[in-house]
C-alpha cells in the first residue's frame, strides 16, 4: 500500500485530514506526555492531587476531612533537567569548516548568545516534550528564528525513521477579550505547513474554516489575509522548522524518571502528615465518655481541649508507629534511582572528598557524558538541516559544498592541578594552541595565543635595551677582516701577531 502524500490533499479531503490528526492528537500518548513534562517542569505533579482516603460503611473510598493533608514537592525532576541542558550548552559551541574559514565565522557569528538562549529553551523542550521546535522566517532582509511551543506540533514524516518531514501542523489558540461575556474567549487555529508554503484554517465545532494561504517570503510586505496586492511569493524549498530531539527514539526524559518523581513526593508528603498529626485530629479511642452523644467528641475537644470522662475513663491515639530511618532509607533510595534512571549527576559525590582524580571525575559524569553524547549527535544533524536556510539566506542558494561541524564543550568539574601537569609534560609533544585548548584557564584560546605572542615580543625588546649589540665597522677593502682567522694544525706553535 502505497503512503498517503499529504501534499496532495486539497479542500475537503485536507479538512476532514487535518480533524483527523487533530482528534488523533488529542488522545494521542505523546501529547500526553509532552504536557506532562512541562508541567513537571514547572512544579505541577501529580502530588497536587493527593488525598487522605478511608473507607465509608459501604466500603467505598472517600476522602477524610480534618485530617492533615500534607503536599511536599522535592523537584529533582526540573533539577535533571537544568543539570542536563547546563553541561551541554553552557558555552558557546564550536563552529569549524575545513573548506571555507569565512563560512564558519559567518556560522559562528549567527549562533550567538541570544541563539544559544534559545538553543537552551528549545533545549528543555526536548527533553520535556521529546522533540524541541525551531523555526525559521526572514525579517528586515535578514534569516530570523523563534522558538516553538513543542506540545503544539504535529510532525507528518517523510520516512518511518522520522528524518525528513513530508508536512507540520502547528495548533495555535488565539485569546481576546470578550465584552459581552466579560471574560476572555478562545479562538483556535491550524497552520498547515508544506514545502509550497502554509494554509491556515478556524477549527471550530468540528469543523475546519479555510482562512488564508501564504507563501514563506514576499518581495515586498507580508500579505495580509484580505489583501489581494501582486507581491510575489517565494518558498524555502523545504519547511522551515528544524527539530531537535532528546534521543533518537523521541522519548522524553520524564517517561524515564515518573513514577520515581512521584514516589519522592509521596513519601515527603506523607512523613508530613505523621508528623503534624495530634489529639485534635488523629483517631481516638475513648473509654468512659461523660457525654450524651459520642459524636461531639471530636467537637469539643477542637472547641476547648477539654474531655469529660468518667473515673474508669481514657483516651488513647490511635497510630502506627512510625521509624524516620525507614523513611529516610526508602527516600534516600528513590533519589539514587531517579538520578541513575535519568542519566544525570550525583552532586554529592561531586563535593565528597578532596581533589579527585581525572578517573574518579570521569565515573561520576559517565552516565550524564552517555546521555550527553546521544543528544550531541541529534543536534549535529539538525544543524546540517539550520545551514541549508542559512545558505539560502546568506548566499541566495544553497551550497552542498560548504557544510560546518558544531562541537558542544562540556561544563565538566576538572581537576586542575592533575590537568596543568599533564600540559606541562606534553610540552614539546603536542603544539601550543593544543596545550592551551585543554588549560582550565584559558577560555579564548585565540586571545591568549596573542597575549603570549605580545609578552615575548616585548621579552625580546627588554633583552636588546639591556644588552645592546653596538654594530662593528666593516672596511669592505680589507678582505681578511671578512674572514676567520686560519685554523692552526695541531701541535704547531703559535706564529707572531697571534
Amino acid at each position: 500500500m502505497r503512503p498517503i502524500d499529504v501534499r496532495d490533499l486539497t479542500g475537503k479531503a485536507l479538512k476532514s485530514y487535518l480533524v483527523h490528526k487533530l482528534k488523533e492528537w488529542e488522545r494521542s500518548e505523546a501529547k500526553k506526555m509532552a504536557f506532562a513534562g512541562v508541567d513537571y517542569y514547572k512544579g505541577r505533579q501529580k502530588i497536587d492531587e493527593k488525598q487522605r482516603l478511608g473507607v465509608n460503611d459501604e466500603g467505598r473510598l472517600v476522602a477524610l476531612a480534618g485530617l492533615p493533608n500534607t503536599i511536599i514537592k522535592d523537584n529533582k525532576y526540573a533539577l535533571l533537567v537544568d543539570q542536563k541542558v547546563n553541561y551541554i550548552l553552557s558555552e558557546q559551541p564550536a563552529i569549524t569548516c575545513d573548506d571555507n574559514d569565512q563560512y564558519a565565522t559567518a556560522l559562528a557569528d549567527f549562533v550567538d548568545r541570544r541563539f544559544l538562549r534559545t538553543w537552551i529553551k528549545i533545549a528543555k523542550d526536548a527533553m520535556n516534550c521529546a522533540i524541541g521546535w525551531l523555526y525559521l522566517y526572514i525579517e528586515d532582509g535578514r534569516l530570523r528564528y523563534r522558538k516553538i511551543d513543542a506540545r503544539y506540533i504535529i510532525p507528518i514524516w517523510e520516512d518511518a525513521e522520522h528524518e525528513s518531514l513530508q508536512a507540520l501542523i502547528r495548533i495555535r489558540d488565539d485569546k481576546d477579550w470578550n465584552a459581552d461575556r466579560q471574560g476572555m474567549t478562545y479562538t483556535r487555529y491550524v497552520e498547515f505547513y508544506t514545502d509550497n508554503g502554509v494554509q491556515i484554517f478556524k477549527y471550530e465545532d468540528a469543523d475546519m474554516q479555510f482562512i488564508d494561504a501564504r507563501a514563506y517570503m514576499y518581495t515586498g510586505e507580508l500579505k495580509p489575509a484580505d489583501d489581494e496586492s501582486e507581491a510575489q511569493g517565494f518558498t524555502w524549498g523545504k519547511i522551515p522548522f528544524i527539530y531537535f530531539r532528546y534521543n533518537a527514539e523521541e522519548i522524553s526524559l520524564l517517561s524515564r524518571v515518573k513514577t520515581l518523581q512521584d514516589n519522592i513526593n509521596l513519601i515527603l508528603s506523607t512523613f508530613g502528615d505523621q508528623m503534624q498529626e495530634d489529639s485534635r485530629n488523629t483517631i481516638l479511642v475513648i473509654r468512659g465518655y461523660d457525654g450524651e452523644d459520642p459524636r461531639e467528641v471530636r467537637g469539643e475537644m477542637n472547641r476547648t481541649g477539654v474531655l469529660q470522662l468518667s473515673e474508669d475513663g481514657s483516651v488513647d491515639p490511635l497510630n502506627i508507629e512510625v521509624n524516620a530511618a525507614n523513611f529516610q532509607v526508602y527516600l534516600q533510595l528513590l533519589k539514587e534511582k531517579l538520578i541513575e534512571n535519568g542519566r544525570g549527576l550525583d552532586m554529592r559525590q561531586e563535593r565528597s572528598g578532596n581533589a579527585p582524580n581525572e578517573m574518579n571525575i570521569k565515573s561520576m559524569y559517565a552516565d550524564i557524558e552517555l546521555d550527553a553524547a546521544g543528544m550531541e549527535l541529534e543536534w549535529q544533524a539538525s544543524f546540517e538541516h539550520l545551514q541549508y536556510f542559512f545558505q539560502l539566506a546568506t548566499y541566495g542558494t544553497s551550497r552542498p559544498d560548504l557544510l560546518a561541524d558544531i562541537s558542544f564543550k562540556r561544563n565538566m568539574m576538572v581537576n586542575e592541578e592533575s590537568a596543568i601537569r599533564m600540559i606541562t609534560a606534553s610540552t614539546g609533544i603536542l603544539s601550543r594552541k593544543t596545550l592551551l585548548e585543554h588549560h582550565p584557564f584559558v577560555d579564548d584560546v585565540d586571545q591568549e595565543e596573542d597575549r603570549l605572542d605580545q609578552e615575548q615580543a616585548q621579552e625580546v625588546a627588554d633583552y636588546l635595551s639591556a644588552f645592546p649589540l653596538a654594530p662593528k665597522a666593516v672596511n669592505p677593502t680589507d678582505d681578511h677582516e671578512l674572514l676567520a682567522p686560519a685554523r692552526r694544525a695541531a701541535g704547531a706553535s703559535p706564529e707572531q701577531g697571534e
